[in-house]
């Protein structure tokens, strides 16, 4: 008998195809022990595939679930795109379900999404494997509007980042113009609650001064999930979810 110890990265091997950036964690799987009877014929390779099977057809199975149906393919793109604005308004609906009706809007980083596209059609829990692969969590950030502007400034450089309906700008010359959250121009004085993942709360993306930021609540609630809740809460309301381009963030010529 041998006791090989499993540490099988299932969710990697099936679904982590991309490199992880730095203070993106990738989705854990839990570590399990497992003994069986080692037969002198197989290989190595053979042995440890014997081994994995089982949990391998078990993650398969949770993997290739269908949870909903998006009504056409999103692809993801800049300024701003289906795919994103599926993602930033997921983040968004969770966010107001948890803290109530006081979120400003939310932010998803560009670089979070791992896939160039999701087809139309039947969307499985595996496929949200794919978009977000990272275990991020959810954070508040209490932001005053000159930190707004310069949070906005950022991503409008990096050629813009999914944002919730809520926020909405033009670029002109590279820069954001005409700024408005829930549909009231930005002011400089006030305090805007906005939601985002902790990838870019902890300063990722070169936003180092998100870290200096007083007013901060972190939670347990992963960015993944979020995106899974908010399709399975369409599914369960018979309809498919439907990410259209709105305007939010256009290019002023």
């Amino acid at each position: 008998m041998t006791n090989l110890r499993i540490l099988v990265m299932l969710l990697s091997i099936a679904f982590l195809t991309t490199h992880c950036k730095p203070k993106q964690h990738l989705a854990k799987v839990e570590s399990k022990s497992q003994e069986f009877s080692k037969d002198k014929n197989l290989s190595a390779d053979e042995e440890i595939q014997e081994l994995i099977e089982p949990y391998k057809k078990l993650t398969d199975q949770q993997m290739n679930r269908v949870i909903g149906e998006f009504t056409e393919e999103i692809i993801k793109a800049q300024p701003e795109s289906t795919m994103g604005n599926f993602c930033a308004d997921a983040l968004y609906k969770t966010a107001k379900d948890y803290n109530g009706d006081s979120i400003a809007f939310a932010i998803q980083n560009y670089g979070g999404m791992r896939v160039p596209t999701i087809p139309g059609g039947e969307v499985t829990r595996g496929k949200m494997y794919e978009l977000m692969p990272f275990e991020n969590r959810m954070v508040f950030l209490d932001l005053n509007g000159k930190e707004v502007l310069r949070l906005i400034e950022h991503i409008t450089a990096r050629g813009g980042w999914p944002v919730s309906a809520s926020l909405r700008y033009e670029i002109y010359n590279d820069k954001p113009i005409g700024i408005k959250i829930h549909g009231d121009a930005l002011e400089e004085e006030k305090i805007y609650k906005i939601v985002l993942p902790d990838y870019i709360a902890n300063g990722g993306d070169n936003l180092d001064f998100l870290t200096k930021i007083e007013s901060r609540k972190d939670t347990d609630k992963l960015i993944r999930k979020a995106f899974i809740e908010y399709i399975l809460e369409h599914t369960f309301a018979g309809i498919q979810v439907n990410p259209q381009l709105d305007g939010r963030i256009s290019v002023k010529e």
